[in-house]
């Protein structure tokens, strides 16, 4: 018969024997570990639904963004991006990154901070 993938065959991600669960999956490197979508209602930002592992998202300066996971990554290491629904001319971009959290800034065409009315982000590492 066949048998389960472990947390660690799944983080080693070597194994070609071994059947993966959707429990499991989440383990794999290649998988997302955080993923959300941020709109902002009168310059507050807030999470929309469906999100993973994302507990909560808050207000910093003009387009400064901190996006707070449920689940935080084994270290500081790992790639997060972010991007915006806003004109072709605004950019968001990863400010900061700390196991728990990413800093989302977004900008105008100027280069200046402008709290967008929406982003969205995503982070792939080890938990």
């Amino acid at each position: 018969g066949v048998s389960a993938a472990t947390q660690a065959e799944q983080e080693t991600a070597t194994s070609t024997t071994v059947m993966v669960t959707p429990g499991r999956q989440q383990y794999h490197p290649s998988a997302a570990k955080v993923w959300g979508y941020v709109a902002r209602g009168a310059g507050t930002p807030s999470l929309s639904s469906p999100s993973y592992n994302i507990s909560s998202v808050t207000d910093g300066a003009l387009g400064i963004t901190q996006v707070n996971f449920t689940t935080a990554f084994s270290t500081a290491v790992f790639s997060a991006q972010a991007t915006t629904n806003g004109p072709a001319s605004y950019a968001a971009a990863v400010t900061a990154m700390a196991t728990g959290s990413v800093t989302i800034g977004t900008v105008d065409g100027a280069g200046g901070g402008v709290d967008t009315t929406d982003f969205m982000c995503v982070a792939f590492g080890d938990q």
